[in-house]
């Protein structure tokens, strides 16, 4: 069994050229050898960092949280890059679906919440082996009522049951459950996960690229590369290039064909801080 942990993330006001407030979802993978390992280690990284018992860890810790106030600038950059140097140890992956409001909803999605989930899943069942199932544990939705956990899982069974636009079934997840983070320490790194690509993809470059570099290297790849498979960023066709800029793809692939990249007739054609 395959054990996911899933948060949200959003940009409403992205500071990259060209680019529309943002919705995000992020999973990090945990195999069952490993993850009373992984909770360890990071339970010690927090004791050692000097947490109050059983306080959670947040990429944007709000105000009631110790972090908030006394783990502030290189410290709290020096924690992340240890929790990220942990997760590499326990074998860590993960993958990132964003969309870009601004656009169409994907086909077969009702809004950009639920089309951002489904680009989620897809991608949690191509990671997952045949021989393998895939366990969804995610994030107590935002509000943390149990209508709101129940409207997600509803979701995501829809999805399993049915399948999305580009696969015909989810048959490879076999459950989905929902958790607050603060009982969890893998979702508590889920959220860094998720937060700080999604800061990253948005533009914000004073703290999110010095933790970014590190998750880079927790993101599935296939093909040698993570674009569209560890980070789909949608619509392909207006930040394809951004796959190069930010995670070093040289191809998008599409099935079976491949164009290099930085795509000449898209936007980020010169710098992923240059949209024409």
């Amino acid at each position: 069994m395959q054990l996911w942990f899933v948060d949200d993330a959003r940009q409403l006001t992205p500071t990259r050229q060209g680019m529309g407030p943002l919705c995000a979802a992020g999973a990090i993978c945990v195999s069952e050898a490993n993850l009373k390992s992984f909770e360890n280690a990071l339970d010690a990284l927090c004791r050692s960092t000097g947490f109050p018992d059983r306080q959670e860890f947040k990429w944007s810790p709000g105000r009631e949280l110790w972090m908030r106030d006394n783990l502030r600038d290189q410290a709290r950059t020096e924690f992340f890059q240890n929790a990220v140097a942990i997760a590499k140890d326990h074998g860590i992956c993960g993958a990132l679906a964003i969309v870009d409001t601004n656009h169409s909803v994907i086909a077969r999605a009702s809004n950009h919440e639920t089309a951002v989930v489904r680009l989620l899943l897809e991608r949690i069942q191509n990671a997952t082996s045949v021989t393998e199932r895939a366990l969804i544990i995610a994030d107590t939705p935002s509000g943390g009522s149990r209508q709101n956990s129940d409207a997600f899982i509803s979701d995501c069974l829809e999805t399993m049951r049915t399948g999305t636009n580009a696969l015909a079934s989810l048959d490879r997840v076999a459950m989905v459950l929902t958790c607050s983070s603060h009982l969890n320490r893998c979702l508590q790194f889920a959220d860094l996960f998720t937060s700080c690509l999604t800061a990253y993809v948005s533009g914000e470059n004073r703290w999110s690229p010095l933790v970014a570099r590190g998750l880079r290297g927790l993101l599935r790849s296939e093909l040698g590369r993570v674009g569209g498979c560890g980070v789909k960023i949608h619509p392909d066709y207006v930040y394809a290039n951004l796959y190069h800029w930010l995670f070093g793809d040289d191809t998008l692939v599409r099935s079976s064909s491949g164009c290099p990249l930085p795509m000449l007739d898209r936007p980020y054609k010169t710098s992923a801080d240059a949209y024409h």
